[in-house]
C-alpha cells in the first residue's frame, strides 16, 4: 500500500512541498553559523616550494637530454662522446635528488619517500644504460642468433658444399654423367634444392635483421621447411640408388655426410627461428623498450607527482583564504535557487509524468495504425499512466515479433541460417552505394565446394546438409562482423567484404582455404572438403552489382577449372567479354597482315660508353582501343594458339631490320624475347635458322632473351635448345633475373652469354641498401661464371653511376631512351658513338 501511495501524483507533490520547507530552515541555520567562523589564512613557504619546482625541472631536463643521447647512441654506437653525455646527464640528476632530500619543504610536504624512490630509479637507470652500452657494442650480444649462425650453420654449410663437390668430381671422373645420367640429374636436383635453401635463408635472415617486411617471415620460414623436406626426399632417392649399387664409394659417403650435416644445419635454423619468434632477437631494442623507456616514464611520472603535490599545496593555501568569505554567500544563493528549482520541478514533473506520456502514446497509436516507425515510449512511474503504456507496448511487441519472423524467413537460408541471395543483393546494393560515396573498395567472393555432389550421391542428402552447416560455421569464423556470408543455393556460397582491396582479399581467401583443410566428421566418417573461390573487386573490375557477381562467378570457375584455391577476376581470362572477343579477331587479322610493329630500346656498354645492342619490343596500336600492352597480346596469342606464329613474326621483322642496318653500314646486335611456349616447339631452332639465312644476317648479331622462369620450367629440355642455338652462334641472355626461383649456381649448366638483372632490383638501388647488396652479389657471381651483366630499368644518372661502381657491364632503360621506332632510333644513334657487341662468353 505504501509503495502504491508513493506512485500517486498527489502524494508526490505533497512530499516535494514538505522537502522545500525543511531545506529553507536548514539553509537559514547554516548561514547563521558560518557568519561566526574565521575567514582568513596566511600565505607561507611559497619561495621554498618554488625552489623544489626548479630542482624538479632540472632533473626532467637532464633526463630528457640523456634519453635523447641514448637514441643517438643506438644509431651511432661508436661515438664515445655520446656515451659520456648520457652518463654525465644521469649523474647530475642524481646529485640534484640529494639536494632535494636536504630541502626543508621536503619534510613539510611529506616528499621524502617519493624523492628517495626517484633517486633509486635514477641510479637504476644509470646501471641499465651501462648494460645497454655493453650489448650494443657487441654484435653477438645484440643479435643472439648470430652466434648460432657462426657456430652451427656456417660449418655445416661448408661441409655440405665440400661433400657435394667431392661427389660431383667422382661422377665426372667415373663418367657416370654419360653412363647413368639419372644419377647425375638427381645429384643436380639435390644441389639445386640445397642452393635454394641457402638463398631463401639469406633472404629470411636479411629480412629479420633489417625488419624490412616482417609479415613475410612465416612464409619464408615455411619455404625453408618445405625445401628441407624436399632435400631429405632427394637424399632418400639417392640412398635407394646407392642400395642398387649404382653409386661409387665417394658419392655414397657424401650422401651420408650430407644427410647428417643438413640435419645439423636445419636444427640450427630452427633454433634461430625460435629466437626470432621469442621477441628477444635484438637485445638492445628489448632493453630500450622494456627497461629503459618504462623506467624513464616512471621517473617522469614521479616528477609530475612532486610538481602536482607542491602546486596543490600552494593552491590549497590560497583557496583557504577565500573559502570562508564565499561560503555564506553560497548558502544564501543556494537557498533562493532551490526555491526557484522547486517551482520548476513541479512544472517539469507535471509535463513528464502526465502530459508527455499521454502525448507520446497518442502519437504512437497513430504511427502504428499507419505503419510508420514508432518513437520510443517514455518510462513512467505513476499508476495513472503505467497501465496504458504497458498495454500498448505489449501489443506492439507481439505485432513486431510476428513481422520479424516473416522477414527473417524471407531473407535467410533455412538450413544454415545464413543470409540468402535476396538479402545478399540488398546488402550488396547498400555496400556499393556507400563505397561509391566514400570512394572505398568492396570485394565479393563466390565459393563452390569441390566434388560436393559425390558426397550427396554416396552418403545421402542428410550428410550433405550437415557438411553445409559446418562449412557455414567455418566461414563465419574467418570473417569480420561487418562482412556478409550468404548461401546462394546448393553448395554455392558468397561473401561480401566491405572496405577490402585485392591484397586483403587474397589474405582472407587463404584464411578460408586453411580453415577448410581440417577434416569434417559425420557419423564417424572423415570427409575432406576443398573450395574454389572467385574474387571480384569494386570498382577495379566493374561498377555495378550484377556485373560484380557475374565476374566473381567467372573467377570462381577459373579457379575450379584450374584446380586453384582461389582466383582473382582477370579480363584476359574472361573469354566472353565483348572487348576480348574483338581483340582476338583483330589479332588474327594483324598476324595475317603483319600490321604489328616493333620499337627498339638501346643497350649501353658502361666500360666503352658505346651503344652495342638494341632490344626489339612488340607494339600494337589498335585502331579502336589504342596501344595494347604486350602481356595482353601474348595472352591473346596463347589463347588462340598463335604464340609461335607471333614469335616467328617478331624474330623475322627484327632480323630484317638488323639486316637493313647492316647493309647501310650500321653493325649492331638485336635482341628478341622468347616465351616458355617457344622452348617447347621442336621446330624452333630450324625456323630461326631459316630466318637468318633468308636475310643473310650473321648469327652473332642476334640475341635471344629467355626469362628465368621459362628456363627453370624444364631445365633439361632448355639445355638442349640452348646447345643448338649456341652451335648456330646465336647469343643468349637470361632475362628478368631475380624474379624467379633459380640460383646462379644452378644456372652454370646453361651455356648463356648475358644476364639481365630485373628492374625491380635496380630502380631503388640508390635508396635501398638491401637491393644494393643483392645487385652487387649478383654481378660478382655472374662475372665468376663468365657472364656479361646488364641492368634493366635504369632511369636516373645516379643509378648509372652506382652500377658503374658495382662493376656492372651494361645498362638499359629510359635514362638512355624509351623504346622508339627504327627510323627514330637511327637518328638517335647518329648522335651517339656506335659500340661493338661484347665477345661471346664461354661458360
Amino acid at each position: 500500500m505504501r509503495i502504491q501511495a508513493l506512485q500517486s501524483l498527489r502524494v508526490r507533490f505533497f512530499i516535494l512541498a514538505l522537502t522545500l520547507g525543511l531545506f529553507l530552515m536548514i539553509g537559514a541555520y547554516l548561514g547563521y553559523t558560518k557568519v561566526t567562523e574565521a575567514r582568513a589564512e596566511t600565505l607561507a613557504n611559497l619561495e621554498m616550494r618554488n625552489s623544489l619546482l626548479e630542482n624538479s625541472h632540472n632533473i626532467k631536463t637532464g633526463l630528457l637530454e640523456a634519453y635523447k643521447s641514448l637514441d643517438l647512441f643506438l644509431l651511432e654506437p661508436e661515438r664515445n662522446d655520446v656515451r659520456q653525455q648520457v652518463t654525465y646527464s644521469i649523474y647530475q640528476t642524481i646529485l640534484i635528488t640529494d639536494i632535494m632530500l636536504e630541502h626543508p619543504s621536503t619534510v613539510n610536504l611529506k616528499l621524502t619517500e617519493t624523492i628517495t624512490l626517484l633517486k633509486n630509479l635514477l641510479q637504476q637507470l644509470e646501471l641499465d644504460t651501462r648494460e645497454l652500452f655493453e650489448i650494443r657494442l657487441k654484435s653477438t650480444k645484440q643479435y643472439p642468433s648470430m652466434a648460432i649462425g657462426n657456430d652451427v650453420l656456417r660449418p655445416n654449410r661448408n661441409e655440405i658444399i665440400s661433400s657435394i663437390a667431392l661427389a660431383m668430381i667422382e661422377l665426372r671422373e667415373e663418367d657416370i654423367i654419360h653412363d647413368d645420367p639419372e644419377i647425375y640429374a638427381e645429384f643436380i636436383e639435390l644441389n639445386t634444392i640445397w642452393s635454394q635453401m641457402l638463398s631463401n635463408f639469406r633472404i629470411y635472415l636479411a629480412n629479420r635483421m633489417g625488419s624490412f617486411e616482417e609479415r613475410s617471415l612465416p612464409a619464408q620460414e615455411e619455404g625453408i621447411d618445405i625445401l628441407y623436406q624436399s632435400l631429405q626426399q632427394q637424399l632418400n632417392l639417392l640412398r635407394q640408388l646407392d642400395n642398387e649399387g649404382r653409386l661409387g664409394f665417394q658419392v655414397s659417403s657424401s650422401i651420408s655426410d650430407i644427410s647428417t650435416l643438413s640435419s645439423n644445419w636445419y636444427r640450427g635454423f630452427k633454433e634461430i627461428q625460435l629466437i626470432h619468434h621469442s621477441g628477444e632477437w635484438r637485445m638492445d631494442s628489448i632493453i630500450m623498450a622494456d627497461t629503459i623507456t618504462p623506467l624513464v616514464d616512471d621517473i617522469l611520472e614521479i616528477l609530475k607527482i612532486i610538481d602536482n603535490q607542491v602546486e596543490e599545496q600552494a593552491s590549497a593555501d590560497m583557496d583557504s583564504l577565500s573559502s570562508a568569505a564565499y561560503k555564506q554567500t553560497y548558502i544564501l544563493l543556494g537557498t533562493a535557487a532551490f526555491g526557484l528549482a522547486f517551482v520548476a520541478l513541479i512544472l517539469f514533473s507535471t509535463e513528464q509524468l502526465v502530459f508527455k506520456p499521454l502525448s507520446a502514446i497518442s502519437r504512437a497509436l497513430k504511427s502504428e495504425a499507419f505503419g510508420k516507425p514508432v518513437e520510443l515510449l517514455p518510462m513512467v512511474h505513476s499508476n495513472e499512466t503505467r497501465d496504458l503504456v504497458e498495454a500498448f507496448s505489449e501489443m506492439r511487441k507481439q505485432v513486431h515479433n510476428r513481422q520479424a519472423d516473416l522477414e527473417y524467413q524471407t531473407l535467410h537460408d533455412s538450413l544454415t541460417t545464413l543470409p540468402n541471395r535476396v538479402l545478399l543483393k540488398i546488402r550488396l546494393e547498400q555496400t556499393l552505394s556507400t563505397a561509391r560515396r566514400k570512394k572505398r573498395n568492396v570485394s565479393l567472393f563466390m565459393l563452390d565446394l569441390d566434388r560436393f555432389k559425390e558426397i550427396n550421391d554416396s552418403l545421402g542428402h542428410h550428410t550433405g546438409d550437415h557438411i553445409l552447416q559446418q562449412v557455414a560455421k567455418r566461414l563465419l569464423t574467418c570473417l569480420r562482423e561487418s562482412d556478409t556470408v550468404a548461401r546462394l543455393g546448393g553448395d554455392e556460397f558468397a561473401i561480401l567484404l566491405p572496405e577490402t582491396n585485392e591484397e586483403q582479399s587474397v589474405i582472407i581467401a587463404k584464411k578460408i582455404n586453411q580453415a577448410m583443410t581440417d577434416v569434417f566428421i559425420f557419423d564417424e566418417i572423415q570427409l575432406y572438403i576443398e573450395v574454389s573461390i572467385g574474387i571480384a573487386v569494386f570498382p577495379k573490375h566493374c561498377s555495378d552489382e550484377a556485373t560484380l557477381m557475374q565476374r566473381a562467378d567467372v573467377a570462381m570457375y577459373v579457379a575450379k577449372n584450374n584446380h586453384l584455391p582461389y582466383s582473382i577476376y582477370d579480363p584476359d581470362t574472361d573469354e566472353y567479354t565483348t572487348h576480348r572477343l574483338a581483340l582476338i579477331s583483330d589479332l588474327r587479322d594483324a598476324l595475317n597482315n603483319n600490321t604489328l610493329n616493333l620499337h627498339y630500346q638501346p643497350k649501353l656498354d658502361l666500360k666503352t660508353g658505346n651503344v652495342f645492342s638494341v632490344e626489339a619490343l612488340l607494339r600494337w596500336n589498335h585502331p579502336v582501343f589504342g596501344q595494347i600492352p604486350p602481356p595482353q597480346i601474348i595472352s591473346l596469342a596463347e589463347q588462340i594458339g598463335q604464340i609461335n606464329h607471333l614469335t616467328y613474326l617478331v624474330i623475322e621483322n627484327a632480323v630484317r631490320q638488323c639486316s637493313e642496318w647492316l647493309k647501310s653500314g650500321l653493325e649492331i646486335n638485336i635482341a628478341v624475347n622468347l616465351s616458355a611456349h617457344n622452348l617447347k616447339d621442336a621446330l624452333f631452332t630450324d625456323e630461326v635458322k631459316k630466318i637468318l639465312k633468308k636475310y643473310r644476317l650473321p648469327s652473332g648479331l642476334l640475341t635471344l632473351e629467355i626469362t628465368e622462369s621459362a628456363m627453370m620450367a624444364n631445365p633439361v629440355h632448355v639445355v638442349e635448345i640452348i646447345d643448338r642455338l649456341n652451335t648456330m652462334g646465336i647469343r643468349l641472355a637470361i632475362d628478368d633475373f631475380g624474379t624467379g626461383f633459380s640460383s646462379l649456381s644452378y644456372l652454370k649448366q646453361f651455356d648463356v652469354d648475358e644476364l639481365k638483372i630485373d628492374k625491380s632490383f635496380i630502380q631503388e638501388i640508390s635508396s635501398n641498401h638491401n637491393d644494393t647488396i643483392i645487385v652487387r652479389s649478383t654481378i660478382d657471381l655472374a662475372h665468376n661464371l663468365g657472364l656479361y651483366v646488364i641492368a634493366e630499368g635504369v632511369e636516373k644518372e645516379e643509378i648509372q653511376g652506382l652500377l658503374t661502381e658495382l662493376g656492372c657491364d651494361g645498362i638499359q632503360g629510359y635514362y638512355l631512351s624509351r623504346p622508339i621506332e627504327a627510323e627514330e632510333f637511327t637518328k638517335w644513334l647518329g648522335k651517339q658513338e656506335q659500340g661493338t657487341p661484347p665477345a661471346k662468353s664461354q661458360v
